[in-house]
């Protein structure tokens, strides 16, 4: 177990990598006065410090030919944040903003979390 100032330091540099900045949006149901359930969008967290990281990852068929090129979108963030799957992601860089869909449940690691994330859409 390492000890709180090591923890601390790791953080330190850990945070130093991230170049981004998100938002994070959720649905919650709302029922109104009629009893009609409908889904509002509540913003959880804004301009937070974090990192996209992305790679591609190829599938071969059965005849060893390469048939789909996928892309992995990790998102590195805080650990106290509490992201649930299916929230959008909205990041920013280089004013850039980039929509991404928490596509999974965070692996949590004592100095930050890794969101698997889904590419929605790109503005500027």
């Amino acid at each position: 177990m390492l000890s709180q100032n090591t923890l601390v330091r790791h953080r330190k540099a850990i945070e130093k990598l991230y170049d981004s900045v998100c938002t994070v949006i959720t649905s919650v149901e709302i029922t109104d006065e009629n009893g009609v359930t409908n889904f509002q969008d509540v913003m959880l967290y804004e301009n937070q410090p974090c990192r996209i990281s992305q790679s591609n990852v190829t599938a071969a068929n059965n005849n060893y030919v390469v048939s789909e090129i996928d892309k992995v979108i990790d998102l590195y963030i805080a650990p106290e944040l509490d992201i649930p799957a299916g929230s959008r992601i909205v990041a920013t860089f280089n004013d850039i903003a980039t929509e991404y869909k928490a596509s999974g449940v965070p692996a949590r690691y004592a100095t930050y979390q890794k969101i698997r994330l889904e590419y929605v859409g790109r503005w500027a």
